[in-house]
């Protein structure tokens, strides 16, 4: 298994539910707590790549609350659940959950975690009163579109490639701001073939620009916020095992020690246990 993928197919986050991966990459998706750590526990003394995407806050991972309609959320995994996390890359795209959540994970075994320390609703939903809503709709499902391909994209990467987690989330908050800036060339057919909206010149001319601009602003932002704790030098170790097949062991060997990152890989256990695989 390459990648574990708790995709929660809950409102506001199930646009995350469709992600795809390359050959070789094994890809593994649940879709609720159970099964996940059942897969977790089984595989605790494995480096897993763990993705989350769900609805979060500071301490905990939360799922929508049908019973009470005053409670939009509920509290779904609990700190206490992080201890599957042990040895494992974490992230979490999720509200909130680098705070505590994220601060557990790392003190109860998890090498990297990386997630938001912020509420990051805005990063897939704009809202503007004084454009008709159509407009507004149709520029939400780019931004939705805009960062599930950012994701799926730079995972791609992290998971054949030798690539830190570092490296990982530059390029991620790269790609979607060079995206979203892609939207001022984009022409009616150009958006409608690559996103499936329909908007007519008119009302690119005239709401286009500001409603980008405003978007890189909340991104900008967020961004600030988009945070790695543990060991931002971690690399997926399957990278390795892949190169070796290709190139060999020794050639491979010789690559990844000039390697900066992994020269400066924190966790010893985990450099050992690469180290062995060459």
């Amino acid at each position: 298994m390459d990648l574990l993928h708790l995709s929660m197919k809950k409102p506001g986050i199930r646009f995350l539910n469709k992600l795809e991966f390359q050959a070789p990459i094994n890809y593994v998706k649940v879709h609720v707590k159970t099964p996940f750590f059942n897969i977790l526990d089984r595989r605790s003394s494995n480096y897993d790549v763990v993705l989350i995407t769900a609805h979060g806050s500071k301490d905990s991972i939360l799922t929508v609350n049908s019973r009470d309609l005053n409670n939009q959320f509920k509290r779904y995994i609990f700190l206490e659940d992080t201890r599957y996390f042990v040895n494992d890359f974490i992230f979490a795209v999720s509200c909130d959950t680098a705070l505590e959540f994220g601060e557990k994970s790392i003190e109860n075994g998890a090498l990297t975690y990386l997630g938001y320390s912020m509420k990051i609703e805005k990063m897939f939903s704009c809202n503007h009163k004084n454009i008709p809503k159509r407009i507004v709709h149709g520029y939400n499902i780019m931004f939705k579109k805009i960062f599930r391909e950012a994701l799926q994209d730079n995972l791609n990467i992290f998971l054949r490639y030798p690539t830190s987690v570092a490296m990982f989330k530059e390029r991620l908050s790269f790609n979607i701001e060079q995206k979203l800036t892609q939207l001022f060339t984009l022409n009616p057919y150009d958006i409608h073939q690559k996103y499936g909206v329909k908007i007519t010149e008119r009302e690119i001319n005239k709401y286009n620009a500001h409603i980008v601009m405003k978007q890189l602003e909340v991104i900008n932002e967020i961004d600030k916020h988009f945070v790695c704790l543990g060991d931002a030098n971690f690399f997926y170790h399957g990278t390795v095992v892949e190169m070796c097949k290709i190139h060999g062991k020794d050639q491979t060997k010789k690559y990844i020690s000039k390697l900066q990152f992994y020269k400066e890989l924190s966790n010893q256990k985990y450099k050992q246990y690469v180290e062995s695989l060459m």
